[in-house]
């Protein structure tokens, strides 16, 4: 990945956004159309939006997984919180068990961008106020 955090933050919102842009242009007029006939409407997706949704869902659970910044990860949560409504469980449900994986690793303390905070705890020191914020940033992004 990229060297720099704010970048890496940036991505994660734009992957979240290109593929809502998707689901709105190729989507969700299929979807409407199904739901007018009077079938069952949630299961129906694009193969463009597919397609995408497979590249984000990759690029963002690997984050949750491998980056080792706590609010990077936490876009990336939030980013998936963000698509699972609109998408919804079906879309999803290729990923979902990796999903639940990466949000039971960070839930558990065992990400990457979690393994600093033993060290820092080792050694004490200034930034615990700004180690507080980020992990509240990142337990919420989580929960959501």
């Amino acid at each position: 990945g990229y060297f720099h955090e704010d970048v890496r933050q940036g991505v994660q919102a734009a992957l979240q956004k290109l593929l809502m842009v998707s689901f709105e242009a190729h989507t969700a007029p299929l979807r409407a159309q199904a739901a007018a006939a009077g079938q069952d409407a949630s299961a129906i997706l694009h193969p463009t939006t597919a397609l995408l949704l497979d590249e984000v869902m990759e690029e963002l659970i690997g984050t949750m997984q491998h980056d080792d910044d706590k609010e990077t990860v936490a876009q990336a949560c939030e980013a998936i919180a963000l698509l699972s409504k609109p998408l919804g469980a079906q879309a999803l449900s290729k990923v979902m068990v990796r999903i639940v994986e990466a949000l039971k690793m960070l839930l558990e303390g065992g990400a990457p961008c979690q393994a600093e905070d033993e060290e820092a705890d080792e050694e004490g020191g200034e930034e615990d106020d700004d180690e507080e914020d980020h992990d509240q940033v990142l337990i919420d992004a989580v929960a959501d």
